[in-house]
Parts: structure tokens; C-alpha cells; sequence
């Protein structure tokens, strides 16, 4: 598989995890609910986040915080060739532990955090932070401990009052973020008739059953149920292309057009050729083809 287009990377630090996504071509992560907060740094390009039922765009030098447990998807759409940023990994339990410090909630209450903020500054450090550890020193396991906790209190310092919502955290166990983004690169990469759960739990490296499990959880979907619909997410890039809905069958690896057009009608309410018809007609309008939400992505 081709992951020359992609890029994301687990920095692991002792207490709080970074992620460093570096994407050259759009990527779309459906709905899911996962167990930690992500606190997520726009470098370049968007990211538009649906999260319980709420829309934000993220755009360069803004940050905003994923809630964990509820339902969540985000698109990351390269602008001039690249969507770059930075995602620090807190646990419900240690933002609770990082909230009451900063007394911004009741001691044992959970919060939600609700929209965006403008921190240039604070994303401009996360940048220096990512160059740093890239380099190699000696010493920067240690550096990256301390600045992604001093990076966590000041984005929580910056937070408007008004947008921090007292909500205690519900148990049970859902995929985490890293597995969860690993499983859909994977699945991006992955053409139908080479897919197979036993393999892409080897390459993130968590048991199928475990996983099995999880992404039911979080997703409520099985893991071809959930690879079906990544893949017809793809498959409507395609078709509002210029090529034939036979190429488009064969390039994500349909054994037959026929089964394509099941497997895409059951996702979508619609055949490959209504929907092409669909955005042309949405395009003629001035509207992106993009615009046709399928029903169950």
C-alpha cells in the first residue's frame, strides 16, 4: 500500500501522548466516540470537526479540544498541498486532574469543552516542540514531558470560561485515538479485495478480537461495516472525477461493478451514476460535490 500521501506519527511522552499529522491529500475520519480529550493544533490547511451534532473549522494558529465520549468525525483538507498540525492525547482523567488545579471545575467533575481559540503563540510552540524532538538531542524525552504539560495549562488558561461545561464522564472501555486514526489510514490505503481485519490489526498492532470489540463501542459498526464505508467515502472522490464508474470499481479493488453499486447504495441511499448525476447537478449550482452527505459516513 501507498502511504507516501499521508503522514501521522505517535510522539510518546510519559504522561501525555503528541500525534503529528502531516496530510497531502484529504482524509476523512467517520463518526466515532473515543475515551480521551484531543487537543488539536492547525499548522496549515482545515479541519472541520462535526462533534455532537456542532460544526467548527479549524483553520492555521487555532487549537480546539475533541470531548471524549461523544460522537465525533473530522475531515483534514490540505490547502496549497498540505493539512499539518499536532494533537496532544489527555486522558479523562488527567484533564479532570489539570481542571481542578486550575480550579476551573468542582473537584470530581469531568467538563466539556466547547468550540475554538485563536493562540497563534501557543501553535507556534508546538511547531518549535515537534523541530526539537525531530532533531533528536539528548534530553528530549524530558523537554517534551515538561512543554506538553506547560503547552496544556496555558491552552487551558487561554479557554473561555463560558465554554467550559461541568459533565461527569461516563465508564467503558472505546478505542483510543491513536488506534482509531491508524485503523482509518490503514483503511484509506486498502483496496477492497486486500482487506482483511487480521492484517490491519497487525499493522496497529492490537489483537481482532480487542478490536472487534472497541470499534463496536465506539463506532457501533463492524470492522468491514466501518471499512465499507471509509472505502465509499473514497469512492465518491472518485466519481466526481472524470473517471468511469467501471474505473472508479476497479481502482478501489471491487471484485464486480454490480458489487460496487450494492455495497454504495447501501451507504449512500443511491446508485454510483445517481449520485454523479446528483453533483453535476449540485455543481451546476455552484455547490462542491462534496455537498452530498452520505447517510451513514
Amino acid at each position: 500500500m501507498d502511504r507516501s500521501n499521508s503522514k501521522f506519527r505517535v510522539v510518546p511522552g510519559r504522561a501525555l501522548e503528541l500525534q503529528h499529522f502531516h496530510y497531502q491529500e484529504t482524509i476523512f475520519f467517520p463518526e466515532r466516540r473515543l475515551p480521551e480529550y484531543a487537543v488539536v493544533c492547525c499548522f496549515s490547511g482545515r479541519i472541520n470537526v462535526v462533534e455532537n451534532n456542532a460544526q467548527i473549522a479549524l483553520l492555521p494558529g487555532e487549537i480546539l479540544i475533541g470531548n471524549p465520549r461523544l460522537p465525533r468525525a473530522s475531515e483534514y483538507v490540505p490547502v496549497d498541498g498540505v493539512c499539518e498540525g499536532a494533537t496532544v492525547v489527555v486522558g479523562a482523567k488527567q484533564m479532570q486532574e489539570f481542571l481542578e488545579e486550575l480550579r476551573l471545575v468542582e473537584p470530581g467533575a469531568g467538563a466539556l469543552m466547547l468550540g475554538k481559540i485563536a493562540v497563534p503563540e501557543c501553535v507556534a510552540q508546538m511547531k518549535y516542540a515537534l523541530e526539537v524532538v525531530g532533531q533528536g538531542h539528548s534530553g528530549a524525552q524530558r523537554y517534551l514531558d515538561g512543554f506538553l504539560s506547560q503547552f496544556l495549562v496555558e491552552v487551558l488558561w487561554k479557554w473561555p470560561s463560558a465554554a467550559i461545561v461541568p459533565r461527569s464522564m461516563t465508564q467503558g472501555y472505546l478505542l483510543s485515538l491513536r488506534h482509531f486514526v491508524q485503523a482509518v489510514e490503514y483503511m484509506n490505503q486498502c483496496a477492497k479485495n486486500e482487506f482483511a481485519v487480521d492484517t490491519l490489526c497487525g499493522e496497529i498492532g492490537i489483537s481482532v478480537a480487542h478490536f472487534r470489540r472497541l470499534l463496536f463501542a465506539s463506532a457501533q459498526r463492524s470492522p468491514l461495516e466501518f471499512y465499507n464505508g471509509v472505502l465509499i467515502r473514497r469512492a465518491q472522490k472518485l466519481i466526481g472525477g472524470d473517471r468511469s464508474l467501471k474505473q472508479v470499481s476497479y481502482q478501489l479493488g471491487f471484485a464486480t461493478q454490480s458489487q460496487f453499486g450494492k455495497i454504495f447504495r447501501e451507504h449512500t441511499g443511491c446508485s454510483p451514476a445517481e449520485y454523479r448525476e446528483r453533483g453535476a447537478v449540485l455543481e451546476s449550482k455552484s455547490m462542491a460535490v462534496g455537498s452530498i452527505i452520505p447517510k451513514r459516513i
